[in-house]
């Protein structure tokens, strides 16, 4: 005789473990669901500000690409104009580049601190150069110009009272000495235009021959009140000179801070801004890489996991459809050994209360 309590326990427990495997299966990939969408979260966020990184970058190195012009303008013209945009620009770009570098910092990325420091050494220079360039302005609009101009006039008054006096000798070598200044006077204001140091040396010169001239004319003249004004105007020369001079040697300085230590940083800012925009695009690369690889792992996991819970599905239909169709069974070959009149047949599972 069956033991029926046995065989009921035992296709019950199947189907509460079948039932248990089924529900661990699909927390699992609600779990694992929701740690890919985290991760693709993560990966997606992470790309975005890769690309803002890339596009700011950008950004600021046109920005840098414009300052460095304003100022290369601005100590070629002397603007006021220029050097306040200059300025605000330089603020501008500080106030980006900070931003980026403390979330530079936050990533442990150390490209933002190379195109910072790169920068900031760029910038700690512009202040010195607007300052050489209006010490050299200021030069030329209180010494050098004022004297240019009371040589001018010296002149211009001996020559004239030379002519009263009817030294006409004297009133045309003055005369030569006022066109040598005025060449020396042109070659200046080239020199100031273009900085060509051959102007300078040229006007330099010319200066040195209106002085010889000047003095050798002092020994052709009588009147005491010119030989006044021609040392006056030697004496102006002399002064004009030194003021070319120290206005060459300002102009010096400042071609070499902006033709070697602000282009070379200028330069270094390019580079390290370059290097920072190769490498943000090769994270924002990498983790849409990552991204796509998770999406693609989290596919076969599920694949491989919807295989396992169809499975355990599967087995448990089957033990569900034998629970119910063995006693089926049973009870029909009972029924039918009854109706043959075998009654001495045992009736099972009368302890079943369905």
């Amino acid at each position: 005789m069956l033991k029926h309590p046995r065989v009921k326990f035992s296709i019950a427990g199947k189907l509460y473990a079948s039932f248990a495997f089924i529900g661990l299966i699909i927390c699992f990939i609600i779990v694992f669901t929701n740690h890919f969408n985290k991760n693709l979260r993560d990966q997606s966020e992470k790309s975005n500000i890769a690309f803002q990184n890339v596009s700011n970058v950008l950004e600021l190195e046109r920005d840098f690409a414009l300052l460095h012009r304003e100022v290369e303008h601005f100590v070629d013209t002397g603007l006021e104009s220029t050097r306040g945009s200059s300025i605000a620009r330089r603020d501008a770009i500080a106030t980006s580049l900070n931003a980026l570098q403390r979330q530079g910092d936050m990533a442990g990325q150390r490209s933002f601190s190379d195109f910072t420091m790169a920068f900031q050494a760029y910038a700690r220079q512009i202040e010195p150069l607007f300052a050489l360039r209006n010490a050299r302005g200021t030069l030329v609009s209180t010494e050098l110009e004022p004297q240019a101009n009371r040589i001018r006039q010296t002149i211009t008054g001996a020559r004239a009272r030379a002519s009263e006096s009817r030294d006409f000798e004297t009133a045309t070598l003055l005369g030569v000495s006022q066109e040598q200044f005025l060449l020396a006077r042109n070659n200046v204001t080239h020199y100031l235009a273009d900085l060509n140091p051959e102007r300078a040396r040229l006007a330099e010169r010319q200066i040195d021959l209106f002085r010889r001239n000047i003095t050798a004319s002092m020994a052709l003249i009588k009147d005491a009140e010119l030989i006044d004004m021609v040392g006056l105007a030697i004496k102006d020369a002399e002064e004009f000179r030194a003021v070319l001079l120290r206005l060459v040697a300002a102009a010096n300085e400042l071609g070499t801070l902006v033709k070697t230590q602000m282009t070379e940083n200028a330069d270094a800012a390019s580079g390290a801004a370059a290097t920072l925009r190769t490498q943000q695009a090769m994270i924002q690369k990498d983790a849409r890489e990552a991204a796509i690889g998770s999406l693609a792992a989290t596919d076969r996991t599920i694949t491989m996991l919807s295989f396992v819970a169809l499975f355990a599905a599967a087995i448990t239909a089957w033990l569900t459809a034998r629970a119910v169709a063995h006693p089926v069974s049973v009870m029909t070959d009972v029924m039918q050994r009854l109706s043959g009149n075998d009654f001495a047949a045992d009736v099972p599972f009368t302890s079943r209360k369905d």
